[in-house]
């Protein structure tokens, strides 16, 4: 019996495809993106990854998919070392006038970083956009930019493991998070938040958060069916 839930593989050209019509969305809604997600209260996602990172502060940080730049203006306010990275040339733009931060235009399947740059890499809703083909090579370049001991934070929405375009319609009721994928929202949302070193053991913590943010405009997005978040921090290991 074929698992029709088994992602497929792409070929160079679809790969590309797949995210140019990411980026066109983004780059088409970046206004009102901002405007809907620009108030949205991230400080459990801030506190997991800040309070992970074990060099002494300020710290280098790579804020992965930064959209209009909230976040980056966030890390900059607390006295950090951030630059933004995003595909799409009118979030680059915000980004760079909303947070006065470095950044960097680049997609994420095709982006060059400097190695061991980087004490934490921040990737709120990002990384879903990766195929899942592609992410060992994104995550192998993401290693490489962070210094020994370095920090990966991930927050995903869940899904019923999927993978592939879809055009989702987005009422006053949905939530809408920087790269994430929008769907309707339960009363509460379920989170799981997992901190890992290389070599080492994750613990997990299930919480709840109720949203009740504004909606983004309808659009074509690559990832999976949003079930709620997930968050991870993983550890560079020294050796």
């Amino acid at each position: 019996m074929v698992d029709e839930r088994r992602p497929r593989r792409y070929d160079s050209e679809q790969v590309r495809r797949l995210s140019d019509t990411t980026i066109a969305y983004y780059d088409r809604f970046a206004r009102a993106f901002w405007d809907g997600t620009r108030h949205h209260d991230v400080s459990q996602n801030y506190a997991a990854f800040l309070d992970s990172i074990e060099a002494d502060p300020p710290y280098s940080i790579l804020d992965l998919g930064c959209g209009p730049g909230r976040d980056l203006g966030h890390f900059r306010s607390l006295g950090h070392e951030a630059v933004g990275l995003d595909g799409s040339q009118q979030f680059v733009a915000m980004a760079r006038l909303h947070s006065q931060c470095e950044v960097l235009h680049r997609d994420f399947l095709a982006m060059q970083l400097p190695e061991s740059r980087f004490d934490g890499v921040f990737a709120n809703a990002s990384l879903f956009h990766v195929p899942s083909q592609e992410l060992p090579r994104v995550l192998l370049e993401l290693f490489r930019a962070l210094k020994p001991r370095g920090v990966l934070f991930s927050s995903n929405p869940r899904g019923n493991n999927e993978e592939g375009l879809a055009t989702i319609a987005m009422p006053a009721s949905s939530i809408s998070t920087p790269g994430a994928i929008t769907s309707l929202r339960p009363a509460s949302w379920r989170w799981a938040i997992t901190t890992a070193r290389r070599g080492g053991r994750g613990i997990n913590n299930p919480g709840s958060r109720p949203f009740g943010a504004r909606a983004s405009p309808p659009g074509r997005q690559y990832g999976p069916q949003c079930r709620g978040y997930e968050r991870c921090v993983h550890r560079r290991s020294v050796g």
